[in-house]
């Protein structure tokens, strides 16, 4: 893919930023102990997660031009009437 592989940088504390080359894909905030908000580049919700890993392969296939969200892994959440 143009730009080179995905990267995964913990910037703060719970806060993860996922970028190809200098463009930002998304990023992954943890809210809550085990408690993961993934986020497009856009700040656009795609769901909530109970652990990281989950999250950042949901984040990595979205960028691959993948599915928003084919199943929800278990552990995962979606809110309703996300206004972002």
């Amino acid at each position: 893919m143009a730009g080179g592989p995905l990267t995964w940088a913990c910037v703060e504390d719970g806060f993860y930023v996922a970028s190809r080359g200098t463009v930002l894909l998304g990023y992954i905030d943890r809210i809550e102990t085990a408690r993961y908000q993934v986020c497009d580049a856009d700040a656009h919700s795609l769901g909530f997660f109970a652990a990281l890993e989950p999250a950042m392969r949901l984040l990595e296939s979205v960028s691959s031009g993948g599915p928003a969200l084919v199943e929800r892994p278990e552990g995962a959440e979606q809110e309703d009437g996300d206004e972002h």
